[in-house]
């Protein structure tokens, strides 16, 4: 016999006779529990649901920021601003972390992207622990420097290292 609640099914090897009746004891026990202002559930299965959605959180948390576009990384590092994980140099960082501002002109001057290659760029893939790595590398000269952003970027680091995990995020809308 299958037992079929929602998506979960259930084999059994009953004879038929008892087939029969267990199906109708499950149906009329499902009907119960609806029918029930509130429902018991049993402190394993409490934990059983906690550790589900502990997990469930945790991982939809993590991504790889060591295959990342900037237009990804721009929704990411406004909800951690947000939440307060980083400050707002470290999210201008991070946003603007690979993309050039422009291109020199020939006369040195600086010339502005093109709204198509602004948006070539926020589709190229960027390692961002990586990038970190090396403003981490390159600032730690000035690292007693208050005026220096190396604090900025060893937090950045820190936060891609604790949170990377190979996980593929969706491209923003």
């Amino acid at each position: 016999m299958n037992i079929q609640i929602g998506s979960l099914s259930v084999a059994s090897s009953y004879p038929p006779s008892v087939k029969a009746n267990r199906s109708s004891n499950v149906a009329t026990a499902v009907a119960q529990t609806i029918a029930q202002d509130s429902v018991s559930i049993s402190p394993s299965a409490q934990q059983a649901l906690a550790a589900s959605q502990s997990s469930s959180s945790t991982t939809s948390s993590l991504y790889n920021f060591t295959n990342m576009t900037p237009a990804q990384m721009q929704g990411i590092a406004k909800q951690w601003c947000a939440e307060g994980k980083i400050d707002p140099v470290q999210l201008f960082n991070l946003q603007f972390a690979g993309m050039p501002l422009g291109k020199v002109g020939s006369n040195g001057e600086c010339i502005l992207l093109t709204q198509a290659e602004r948006a070539s760029y926020e589709r190229q893939p960027i390692n961002y622990v990586d990038l970190a790595k090396s403003q981490v590398a390159a600032l730690q000269s000035q690292a007693g420097d208050p005026k220096s952003v190396y604090k900025e970027w060893k937090g950045i680091l820190e936060i891609l290292q604790g949170q990377s995990d190979n996980v593929a995020v969706p491209m923003p809308s």
